[in-house]
Protein backbone atom coordinates (compact mmCIF):
# COMPACT_ATOMS: atom_id res chain seq x y z
CA UNK A 1 0.00 0.00 0.00
CA UNK A 2 1.58 3.42 -1.00
CA UNK A 3 2.11 6.13 1.72
CA UNK A 4 0.39 9.45 1.54
CA UNK A 5 2.05 12.69 1.75
CA UNK A 6 0.21 15.50 3.34
CA UNK A 7 0.27 18.50 0.88
CA UNK A 8 -1.30 21.84 1.77
CA UNK A 9 -4.09 20.27 3.86
CA UNK A 10 -4.42 17.16 1.08
CA UNK A 11 -2.99 13.79 1.13
CA UNK A 12 -0.57 12.72 -2.28
CA UNK A 13 0.84 9.48 -2.56
CA UNK A 14 4.64 9.18 -2.00
CA UNK A 15 6.89 7.95 -4.96
CA UNK A 16 8.99 5.65 -5.11
CA UNK A 17 12.00 7.31 -3.32
CA UNK A 18 9.32 8.60 -0.30
CA UNK A 19 8.32 5.16 0.35
CA UNK A 20 12.01 4.00 0.75
CA UNK A 21 12.97 6.63 2.96
CA UNK A 22 9.83 5.74 4.90
CA UNK A 23 10.30 1.90 5.19
CA UNK A 24 14.07 2.81 6.27
CA UNK A 25 13.14 4.88 8.87
CA UNK A 26 10.47 2.44 10.46
CA UNK A 27 13.52 0.14 9.66
CA UNK A 28 15.76 1.85 12.34
CA UNK A 29 13.12 3.03 14.52
CA UNK A 30 12.15 -1.03 15.09
CA UNK A 31 15.64 -1.62 15.74
CA UNK A 32 16.36 0.67 18.24
CA UNK A 33 13.33 -0.36 20.42
CA UNK A 34 13.81 -3.81 19.92
CA UNK A 35 17.55 -3.55 21.12
CA UNK A 36 15.69 -1.77 23.96
CA UNK A 37 13.13 -3.90 25.11
CA UNK A 38 13.83 -4.42 29.05
CA UNK A 39 16.32 -1.91 29.57
CA UNK A 40 16.06 0.14 32.67
CA UNK A 41 14.41 3.38 31.75
CA UNK A 42 13.14 2.05 28.17
CA UNK A 43 10.77 4.84 26.47
CA UNK A 44 9.70 1.58 24.49
CA UNK A 45 5.79 2.72 24.64
CA UNK A 46 7.00 6.36 23.93
CA UNK A 47 8.98 5.28 20.79
CA UNK A 48 6.10 2.70 19.55
CA UNK A 49 3.66 5.61 19.76
CA UNK A 50 5.79 8.00 18.07
CA UNK A 51 6.01 5.11 15.11
CA UNK A 52 2.67 4.45 15.14
CA UNK A 53 1.76 8.22 14.16
CA UNK A 54 4.61 9.02 11.84
CA UNK A 55 3.40 5.29 9.87
CA UNK A 56 -0.65 6.67 9.76
CA UNK A 57 -0.08 10.42 9.39
CA UNK A 58 2.21 9.27 5.90
CA UNK A 59 -0.58 6.68 5.01
CA UNK A 60 -3.81 9.46 6.27
CA UNK A 61 -4.77 11.57 3.66
CA UNK A 62 -6.39 13.64 6.58
CA UNK A 63 -3.52 14.08 8.53
CA UNK A 64 -1.46 17.33 9.41
CA UNK A 65 1.90 18.17 7.58
CA UNK A 66 3.16 20.51 10.18
CA UNK A 67 2.68 17.60 13.00
CA UNK A 68 4.15 15.35 10.88
CA UNK A 69 7.21 17.69 9.86
CA UNK A 70 7.79 18.60 14.31
CA UNK A 71 7.44 14.61 14.90
CA UNK A 72 10.38 13.97 12.43
CA UNK A 73 12.16 16.94 13.61
CA UNK A 74 12.41 16.11 17.49
CA UNK A 75 12.51 12.28 16.72
CA UNK A 76 16.10 12.41 18.87
CA UNK A 77 14.59 13.10 21.51
CA UNK A 78 12.79 9.27 21.82
CA UNK A 79 15.80 7.63 19.35
CA UNK A 80 19.29 7.94 20.53
CA UNK A 81 20.77 6.32 17.53
CA UNK A 82 21.96 8.63 15.30
CA UNK A 83 21.23 6.26 11.64
CA UNK A 84 17.02 6.86 13.22
CA UNK A 85 18.10 10.49 12.79
CA UNK A 86 19.60 10.37 9.53
CA UNK A 87 16.55 8.68 8.11
CA UNK A 88 14.38 11.02 9.97
CA UNK A 89 15.88 13.83 7.98
CA UNK A 90 16.06 11.78 4.52
CA UNK A 91 12.19 11.27 4.94
CA UNK A 92 11.47 14.77 5.47
CA UNK A 93 13.78 15.85 2.81
CA UNK A 94 11.43 13.77 0.31
CA UNK A 95 8.33 14.69 1.61
CA UNK A 96 9.40 18.96 0.92
CA UNK A 97 10.99 17.72 -2.10
CA UNK A 98 7.65 16.00 -2.97
CA UNK A 99 5.94 19.06 -1.62
CA UNK A 100 7.50 21.51 -3.72
CA UNK A 101 6.84 19.64 -7.01
CA UNK A 102 3.38 19.10 -6.38
CA UNK A 103 2.65 22.47 -5.73
CA UNK A 104 4.77 23.46 -8.52
CA UNK A 105 2.83 21.39 -10.49
CA UNK A 106 -0.58 22.63 -9.19
CA UNK A 107 0.82 26.13 -9.96
CA UNK A 108 1.84 25.49 -13.09
CA UNK A 109 -1.83 23.83 -13.45
CA UNK A 110 -3.54 27.61 -12.58
CA UNK A 111 -1.46 29.14 -14.39
CA UNK A 112 -2.32 27.53 -17.28
CA UNK A 113 -6.05 27.44 -16.87
CA UNK A 114 -5.92 31.19 -16.50
CA UNK A 115 -4.25 31.40 -19.95
CA UNK A 116 -7.24 29.22 -21.27
CA UNK A 117 -9.67 31.78 -19.41
CA UNK A 118 -8.08 34.41 -21.45
CA UNK A 119 -7.98 32.49 -24.59
CA UNK A 120 -11.09 31.46 -24.26
CA UNK A 121 -13.08 34.29 -23.59
CA UNK A 122 -11.51 36.29 -26.49
CA UNK A 123 -12.34 33.87 -29.28
CA UNK A 124 -15.60 32.78 -27.47
CA UNK A 125 -18.77 33.46 -30.64
CA UNK A 126 -21.23 32.28 -28.60
CA UNK A 127 -22.43 31.67 -24.86
CA UNK A 128 -22.06 28.13 -24.99
CA UNK A 129 -18.55 28.14 -26.13
CA UNK A 130 -17.31 28.79 -22.63
CA UNK A 131 -18.95 26.06 -20.80
CA UNK A 132 -16.38 24.02 -20.71
CA UNK A 133 -13.95 26.65 -19.56
CA UNK A 134 -16.57 27.26 -16.60
CA UNK A 135 -16.87 23.75 -15.88
CA UNK A 136 -13.10 23.27 -15.21
CA UNK A 137 -12.76 26.47 -13.57
CA UNK A 138 -15.89 25.19 -11.28
CA UNK A 139 -13.95 21.68 -10.18
CA UNK A 140 -10.80 23.67 -9.27
CA UNK A 141 -12.58 25.83 -6.87
CA UNK A 142 -13.92 22.81 -5.36
CA UNK A 143 -10.65 21.23 -5.55
CA UNK A 144 -8.55 23.90 -4.11
CA UNK A 145 -10.67 24.71 -0.93
CA UNK A 146 -7.95 24.75 1.70
CA UNK A 147 -6.87 27.27 3.79
CA UNK A 148 -3.74 25.71 4.25
CA UNK A 149 -2.37 26.88 1.19
CA UNK A 150 1.35 28.71 0.19
CA UNK A 151 1.08 32.29 -0.61
CA UNK A 152 1.36 31.93 -4.34
CA UNK A 153 -1.11 29.30 -4.26
CA UNK A 154 -3.31 31.62 -2.12
CA UNK A 155 -2.83 34.43 -4.77
CA UNK A 156 -3.79 31.88 -7.84
CA UNK A 157 -6.72 30.92 -5.93
CA UNK A 158 -8.14 34.23 -5.99
CA UNK A 159 -6.97 34.65 -9.24
CA UNK A 160 -8.96 31.70 -10.54
CA UNK A 161 -12.12 33.03 -8.52
CA UNK A 162 -11.68 36.30 -10.50
CA UNK A 163 -11.48 34.13 -13.74
CA UNK A 164 -14.48 32.24 -13.07
CA UNK A 165 -16.37 35.81 -11.93
CA UNK A 166 -14.99 37.42 -15.22
CA UNK A 167 -15.89 34.34 -17.54
CA UNK A 168 -19.55 34.31 -16.45
CA UNK A 169 -19.97 37.56 -17.23
CA UNK A 170 -18.20 37.61 -20.52
CA UNK A 171 -21.21 34.67 -21.17
CA UNK A 172 -23.84 36.65 -19.64
CA UNK A 173 -22.42 39.51 -22.14
CA UNK A 174 -22.15 37.28 -25.08
CA UNK A 175 -26.01 36.10 -24.16
CA UNK A 176 -27.15 39.57 -24.28
CA UNK A 177 -26.00 40.74 -27.32
CA UNK A 178 -26.99 36.90 -29.22
CA UNK A 179 -30.37 37.90 -28.13
CA UNK A 180 -29.84 41.90 -28.88
CA UNK A 181 -30.86 42.98 -25.13
CA UNK A 182 -27.88 46.07 -25.63
CA UNK A 183 -29.07 47.28 -22.06
CA UNK A 184 -28.05 43.87 -21.03
CA UNK A 185 -24.81 44.08 -22.63
CA UNK A 186 -23.77 47.89 -22.14
CA UNK A 187 -24.51 46.64 -17.79
CA UNK A 188 -22.12 44.03 -18.35
CA UNK A 189 -19.35 45.84 -20.09
CA UNK A 190 -19.77 48.63 -17.23
CA UNK A 191 -19.46 46.51 -14.47
CA UNK A 192 -15.99 44.53 -16.01
CA UNK A 193 -14.49 47.54 -16.88
CA UNK A 194 -14.43 48.13 -12.80
CA UNK A 195 -12.49 44.63 -12.26
CA UNK A 196 -9.18 44.12 -10.81
CA UNK A 197 -7.96 40.95 -12.84
CA UNK A 198 -8.61 41.58 -16.30
CA UNK A 199 -8.55 38.69 -18.71
CA UNK A 200 -9.31 40.96 -22.11
CA UNK A 201 -8.14 44.39 -21.84
CA UNK A 202 -9.49 47.32 -20.22
CA UNK A 203 -8.97 49.33 -24.02
CA UNK A 204 -10.33 46.34 -25.88
CA UNK A 205 -13.56 46.71 -23.59
CA UNK A 206 -14.48 49.91 -23.88
CA UNK A 207 -14.05 49.48 -27.53
CA UNK A 208 -16.68 47.07 -27.32
CA UNK A 209 -18.77 49.31 -25.34
CA UNK A 210 -18.01 52.43 -27.66
CA UNK A 211 -19.08 50.55 -30.45
CA UNK A 212 -22.54 49.12 -28.92
CA UNK A 213 -25.72 50.63 -30.55
CA UNK A 214 -27.19 53.17 -28.45
CA UNK A 215 -30.84 52.05 -26.70
CA UNK A 216 -31.78 54.84 -28.54
CA UNK A 217 -30.97 53.60 -32.12
CA UNK A 218 -32.10 50.03 -31.09
CA UNK A 219 -35.77 51.22 -29.90
CA UNK A 220 -35.82 53.37 -32.94
CA UNK A 221 -34.90 50.94 -35.59
CA UNK A 222 -37.42 48.51 -34.29
CA UNK A 223 -39.79 50.82 -34.25
CA UNK A 224 -39.49 51.87 -37.54
CA UNK A 225 -39.47 48.05 -38.93
CA UNK A 226 -43.75 48.73 -38.36
CA UNK A 227 -45.40 48.89 -41.54
CA UNK A 228 -49.29 48.10 -39.95
CA UNK A 229 -51.36 47.92 -36.83
CA UNK A 230 -50.39 44.06 -37.32
CA UNK A 231 -46.53 44.78 -36.66
CA UNK A 232 -47.19 46.43 -33.39
CA UNK A 233 -47.26 43.71 -31.33
CA UNK A 234 -44.09 41.92 -32.31
CA UNK A 235 -42.27 45.13 -32.18
CA UNK A 236 -43.40 44.98 -28.26
CA UNK A 237 -42.51 41.68 -27.58
CA UNK A 238 -38.55 42.94 -28.86
CA UNK A 239 -38.49 46.02 -27.30
CA UNK A 240 -39.04 43.81 -24.39
CA UNK A 241 -36.78 41.16 -24.51
CA UNK A 242 -34.23 43.71 -25.11
CA UNK A 243 -34.76 45.85 -21.84
CA UNK A 244 -33.64 44.91 -18.52
CA UNK A 245 -35.88 45.42 -15.35
CA UNK A 246 -34.14 48.60 -14.74
CA UNK A 247 -35.49 49.49 -18.04
CA UNK A 248 -36.92 53.18 -17.90
CA UNK A 249 -36.78 56.18 -19.50
CA UNK A 250 -37.92 56.62 -23.51
CA UNK A 251 -38.16 52.73 -23.69
CA UNK A 252 -40.50 52.26 -21.44
CA UNK A 253 -42.74 55.09 -22.69
CA UNK A 254 -42.31 54.01 -26.31
CA UNK A 255 -43.29 50.35 -24.72
CA UNK A 256 -46.49 51.90 -23.20
CA UNK A 257 -47.49 54.27 -26.65
CA UNK A 258 -47.33 51.12 -28.93
CA UNK A 259 -49.10 48.86 -25.84
CA UNK A 260 -52.22 51.36 -26.21
CA UNK A 261 -51.59 51.33 -29.85
CA UNK A 262 -52.50 47.37 -29.85
CA UNK A 263 -54.92 47.49 -27.18
CA UNK A 264 -57.04 49.84 -29.23
CA UNK A 265 -56.56 47.46 -32.63
CA UNK A 266 -57.13 44.51 -30.86
CA UNK A 267 -61.12 46.05 -29.14
CA UNK A 268 -61.25 46.95 -32.62
CA UNK A 269 -60.67 43.69 -34.26
CA UNK A 270 -62.83 41.57 -31.47
CA UNK A 271 -66.10 43.83 -32.11
CA UNK A 272 -65.55 46.14 -28.72
CA UNK A 273 -65.78 49.77 -28.89
CA UNK A 274 -62.22 50.88 -29.26
CA UNK A 275 -60.32 53.80 -27.03
CA UNK A 276 -59.66 56.52 -29.72
CA UNK A 277 -56.94 58.47 -27.31
CA UNK A 278 -53.70 57.27 -27.18
CA UNK A 279 -51.00 57.59 -24.39
CA UNK A 280 -48.29 59.01 -26.81
CA UNK A 281 -50.42 61.99 -27.30
CA UNK A 282 -48.46 65.45 -26.56
CA UNK A 283 -45.11 63.71 -26.20
CA UNK A 284 -42.11 64.14 -27.54
CA UNK A 285 -39.24 61.22 -28.72
CA UNK A 286 -35.95 61.38 -29.79
CA UNK A 287 -35.19 60.73 -32.78
CA UNK A 288 -38.49 62.38 -34.29
CA UNK A 289 -39.15 59.54 -36.66
CA UNK A 290 -40.58 57.60 -33.42
CA UNK A 291 -43.30 60.06 -33.03
CA UNK A 292 -43.91 59.95 -36.91
CA UNK A 293 -44.17 56.47 -36.66
CA UNK A 294 -46.91 56.68 -33.63
CA UNK A 295 -48.91 59.84 -35.81
CA UNK A 296 -48.95 57.17 -38.99
CA UNK A 297 -49.97 54.05 -36.79
CA UNK A 298 -53.05 56.82 -35.30
CA UNK A 299 -53.92 57.76 -38.94
CA UNK A 300 -54.02 54.09 -39.60
CA UNK A 301 -56.32 53.52 -36.79
CA UNK A 302 -58.21 56.36 -37.38
CA UNK A 303 -59.17 55.71 -41.11
CA UNK A 304 -60.03 51.84 -40.08
CA UNK A 305 -62.41 52.39 -37.31
CA UNK A 306 -64.08 56.06 -38.90
CA UNK A 307 -66.60 54.62 -40.68
CA UNK A 308 -68.03 52.13 -37.98
CA UNK A 309 -67.61 54.81 -35.57
CA UNK A 310 -69.62 57.59 -37.83
CA UNK A 311 -72.46 55.16 -38.74
CA UNK A 312 -71.29 55.26 -42.62
CA UNK A 313 -72.37 52.40 -44.93
CA UNK A 314 -69.59 49.57 -44.57
CA UNK A 315 -68.20 49.82 -48.16
CA UNK A 316 -67.20 53.40 -47.70
CA UNK A 317 -63.35 52.68 -46.62
CA UNK A 318 -60.50 54.61 -47.02
CA UNK A 319 -58.49 54.28 -49.95
CA UNK A 320 -54.41 53.08 -49.87
CA UNK A 321 -52.97 56.06 -50.89
CA UNK A 322 -55.56 58.50 -49.06
CA UNK A 323 -55.15 60.68 -45.72
CA UNK A 324 -56.87 60.42 -42.52
CA UNK A 325 -58.01 64.13 -43.30
CA UNK A 326 -59.15 63.51 -46.82
CA UNK A 327 -61.20 60.50 -46.01
CA UNK A 328 -62.90 62.19 -42.83
CA UNK A 329 -63.57 65.31 -45.58
CA UNK A 330 -65.48 62.49 -47.88
CA UNK A 331 -67.47 61.30 -45.21
CA UNK A 332 -68.46 64.50 -44.32
CA UNK A 333 -69.45 65.30 -48.00
CA UNK A 334 -71.28 61.96 -47.99
CA UNK A 335 -73.05 63.16 -44.70
CA UNK A 336 -73.98 66.27 -45.98
CA UNK A 337 -75.41 64.78 -49.41
CA UNK A 338 -77.69 62.51 -47.02
CA UNK A 339 -78.55 65.33 -45.27
CA UNK A 340 -76.99 62.40 -42.15
CA UNK A 341 -76.63 64.76 -39.32
CA UNK A 342 -76.18 62.15 -37.24
CA UNK A 343 -72.80 61.05 -39.01
CA UNK A 344 -71.75 64.48 -39.37
CA UNK A 345 -72.33 64.94 -35.51
CA UNK A 346 -69.92 61.26 -34.87
CA UNK A 347 -67.81 63.13 -37.12
CA UNK A 348 -67.44 66.40 -35.42
CA UNK A 349 -66.50 64.28 -32.41
CA UNK A 350 -63.88 62.14 -33.95
CA UNK A 351 -62.07 65.14 -35.24
CA UNK A 352 -62.34 66.63 -31.52
CA UNK A 353 -60.94 63.66 -29.99
CA UNK A 354 -58.02 63.80 -32.89
CA UNK A 355 -56.95 66.72 -31.50
CA UNK A 356 -57.43 66.12 -28.05
CA UNK A 357 -60.26 68.92 -27.80
CA UNK A 358 -61.79 67.68 -24.38
CA UNK A 359 -64.79 70.57 -24.63
CA UNK A 360 -67.97 69.85 -25.76
CA UNK A 361 -67.56 71.49 -29.55
CA UNK A 362 -70.38 73.90 -31.08
CA UNK A 363 -71.85 71.02 -33.35
CA UNK A 364 -72.43 69.09 -30.35
CA UNK A 365 -74.72 71.94 -28.73
CA UNK A 366 -76.41 72.61 -31.80
CA UNK A 367 -77.24 69.43 -33.14
CA UNK A 368 -78.60 68.22 -29.70
CA UNK A 369 -80.61 71.69 -29.38
CA UNK A 370 -81.95 71.05 -32.84
CA UNK A 371 -82.70 66.81 -31.76
CA UNK A 372 -84.38 68.06 -28.71
CA UNK A 373 -86.44 70.84 -30.59
CA UNK A 374 -87.69 68.06 -32.44
CA UNK A 375 -88.18 65.84 -29.84
CA UNK A 376 -90.30 68.68 -28.02
CA UNK A 377 -92.94 69.01 -30.64
CA UNK A 378 -93.70 66.07 -31.76
CA UNK A 379 -94.23 65.90 -27.79
CA UNK A 380 -96.41 69.06 -28.12
CA UNK A 381 -94.26 70.95 -26.11
CA UNK A 382 -94.08 73.95 -28.48
CA UNK A 383 -92.60 76.74 -26.64
CA UNK A 384 -89.97 74.28 -25.64
CA UNK A 385 -89.78 73.81 -29.50
CA UNK A 386 -89.07 77.23 -30.40
CA UNK A 387 -86.50 77.89 -27.55
CA UNK A 388 -84.26 74.37 -28.82
CA UNK A 389 -84.78 75.82 -32.36
CA UNK A 390 -83.40 79.06 -31.19
CA UNK A 391 -80.42 77.58 -29.42
CA UNK A 392 -79.62 74.83 -32.20
CA UNK A 393 -79.37 78.76 -34.36
CA UNK A 394 -77.26 80.44 -32.01
CA UNK A 395 -74.50 77.81 -31.61
CA UNK A 396 -72.97 78.74 -35.02
CA UNK A 397 -72.57 74.96 -36.22
CA UNK A 398 -72.38 74.34 -40.00
CA UNK A 399 -73.88 70.87 -38.81
CA UNK A 400 -77.35 72.67 -37.88
CA UNK A 401 -79.91 72.39 -40.79
CA UNK A 402 -80.52 76.67 -40.67
CA UNK A 403 -83.43 75.96 -44.07
CA UNK A 404 -85.35 73.16 -41.83
CA UNK A 405 -85.21 75.01 -38.62
CA UNK A 406 -86.14 78.10 -40.32
CA UNK A 407 -89.37 76.23 -41.67
CA UNK A 408 -90.17 74.36 -38.17
CA UNK A 409 -90.21 78.10 -36.87
CA UNK A 410 -92.34 79.25 -39.28
CA UNK A 411 -95.21 76.40 -39.07
CA UNK A 412 -95.23 77.37 -35.35
CA UNK A 413 -95.53 80.72 -35.51
CA UNK A 414 -98.50 79.87 -37.80
CA UNK A 415 -99.80 77.18 -35.96
CA UNK A 416 -99.24 77.98 -32.27
CA UNK A 417 -98.32 81.83 -32.43
CA UNK A 418 -98.84 82.36 -28.29
CA UNK A 419 -96.55 79.30 -27.51
CA UNK A 420 -94.22 80.52 -30.64
CA UNK A 421 -94.42 84.04 -29.02
CA UNK A 422 -93.49 83.19 -25.31
CA UNK A 423 -90.88 80.66 -26.75
CA UNK A 424 -88.81 83.83 -28.43
CA UNK A 425 -89.66 85.58 -25.39
CA UNK A 426 -87.65 82.96 -23.23
CA UNK A 427 -85.12 82.39 -25.51
CA UNK A 428 -84.55 86.68 -25.87
CA UNK A 429 -85.09 86.95 -22.00
CA UNK A 430 -84.37 84.20 -19.74
CA UNK A 431 -85.20 84.22 -15.72
CA UNK A 432 -82.55 84.01 -13.76
CA UNK A 433 -81.54 80.72 -12.49
CA UNK A 434 -80.68 79.20 -8.69
CA UNK A 435 -79.26 76.19 -10.60
CA UNK A 436 -77.09 77.67 -12.93
CA UNK A 437 -77.42 77.76 -17.00
CA UNK A 438 -79.15 74.87 -18.79
CA UNK A 439 -77.39 73.15 -21.14
CA UNK A 440 -78.72 74.76 -23.81
CA UNK A 441 -79.09 78.28 -22.05
CA UNK A 442 -82.48 79.49 -19.89
CA UNK A 443 -83.55 78.80 -16.18
CA UNK A 444 -83.41 74.92 -15.84
CA UNK A 445 -85.99 75.60 -13.48
CA UNK A 446 -88.55 76.94 -16.02
CA UNK A 447 -88.21 73.82 -18.10
CA UNK A 448 -89.58 71.61 -14.92
CA UNK A 449 -92.39 74.10 -14.49
CA UNK A 450 -93.29 73.89 -17.92
CA UNK A 451 -94.71 70.73 -17.10
CA UNK A 452 -96.83 71.14 -14.62
CA UNK A 453 -100.13 73.47 -14.34
CA UNK A 454 -99.71 76.83 -14.04
CA UNK A 455 -100.96 78.22 -10.79
CA UNK A 456 -102.63 81.82 -11.91
CA UNK A 457 -102.94 84.41 -9.51
CA UNK A 458 -106.32 83.84 -8.09
CA UNK A 459 -105.03 80.89 -6.98
CA UNK A 460 -107.33 78.54 -8.93
CA UNK A 461 -105.50 75.93 -10.96
CA UNK A 462 -104.92 76.99 -15.01
CA UNK A 463 -107.19 74.48 -16.99
CA UNK A 464 -105.60 71.74 -18.90
CA UNK A 465 -104.92 71.92 -22.05
CA UNK A 466 -106.81 69.03 -24.10
CA UNK A 467 -103.77 66.42 -25.21
CA UNK A 468 -102.70 66.30 -28.99
CA UNK A 469 -102.40 63.11 -30.73
CA UNK A 470 -98.26 62.37 -31.11
CA UNK A 471 -97.00 63.09 -35.01
CA UNK A 472 -94.36 62.64 -36.77
CA UNK A 473 -92.60 66.71 -37.54
CA UNK A 474 -91.03 67.02 -40.99
CA UNK A 475 -89.85 69.76 -42.69
CA UNK A 476 -92.59 71.96 -44.08
CA UNK A 477 -95.51 70.86 -42.11
CA UNK A 478 -97.47 72.51 -40.04
CA UNK A 479 -98.21 71.64 -36.18
CA UNK A 480 -101.62 70.31 -36.25
CA UNK A 481 -103.67 72.83 -34.48
CA UNK A 482 -105.79 72.04 -31.10
CA UNK A 483 -109.53 72.15 -31.41
CA UNK A 484 -111.44 75.22 -30.78
CA UNK A 485 -112.23 76.27 -27.27
CA UNK A 486 -116.33 76.81 -26.41
CA UNK A 487 -116.92 80.64 -25.80
CA UNK A 488 -117.75 80.87 -21.88
CA UNK A 489 -121.45 79.90 -21.06
CA UNK A 490 -122.41 78.66 -24.42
Amino acid sequence: MAACLVVHGSASALDERGEVALKELLKVMREEVDAGKGKEGSAEGSQLRMMSFIEKSSKNPGSDRNALEQHLDSIENLFTQPGVKRAATKLLEEIRREETEVEDARIARAEALVERVKQAVRTAKEPSDLDSILMDLEERRRLDNSAQQSPKLQELGSLLVSARNFTASWQDYLSARESHDIAAAREVLENLKSERAMFIPRSEILSLEANLPSEVSRVAKIVMEIKSLDDVRPAIIKLNQGTNSRGIGQTAEVINALLGIDKNYQQYKEGFPPTLRFTFQGRSYDPPEIETKFLQLQAEFYKLIAPSYVGAPKEMVAREDETVTAFLERLEEYGKQQENFGLRLKLSDLRRIMTGNDYVSQDNSGIAAYNAGKNQEIAGQYELAVVSYQQALRSGSELVPVRAIGERLAALKAGYPEEFRAGIERFMDPPPSRYGSHPYGGNPSYYHQLGRAQTPQSGHPAPAKKETPVQEVSPGSVPPKEPAKAPPGN
